[in-house]
């Protein structure tokens, strides 16, 4: 009888640690994301490294619109709004390369940020250039 308990004992805590081990394995933390953020009268830009967000807030009820440009290497420039007004958050998710490092900054835009071609217009003010990898 004893003989028997250990045999099943043995086998109940062979397959807890096998259990242990596949969950163990499915909680790996994915990895830590790193925001950085820069404000100007209107507007609040953070880029969230994990996913390559950009989130853009309406800080001010003026009836300006914000937005963010931002460039990474020579030719690479982009530029998102946010048309939908005080105290809302839109986000602009992007795919860009991995280890890249993309300069930023926070625009206040008198109607939409983006031109036809892609550059930011009708600017009344913009906060300094910031920095954040992609991780």
């Amino acid at each position: 009888m004893i003989a028997l308990l250990r045999s099943f004992l043995g086998r109940f805590a062979v397959l807890g640690a096998a259990v242990i081990t596949v969950l163990g394995v499915g909680m790996v933390p994915q990895a830590a994301a790193v925001e950085t953020c820069v404000s100007v009268t209107g507007a609040r830009v953070c880029f969230e490294s994990y996913g390559d967000h950009f989130y853009v807030k309406d800080t001010a009820q003026d009836g300006y619109r914000p937005g963010v440009t931002f460039y990474y290497g020579f030719s690479n420039h982009y530029v998102c709004d946010n048309p939908d007004g005080y105290n809302d958050t839109k986000d602009c998710n992007y795919d860009l390369p991995e280890n890249t490092t993309v300069n930023f900054k926070a625009l206040v835009c008198d109607g939409p940020c983006l031109t036809a071609m892609g550059e930011a217009d009708l600017v009344i003010r913009s906060s300094g250039w910031a920095s954040a990898s992609t991780g």
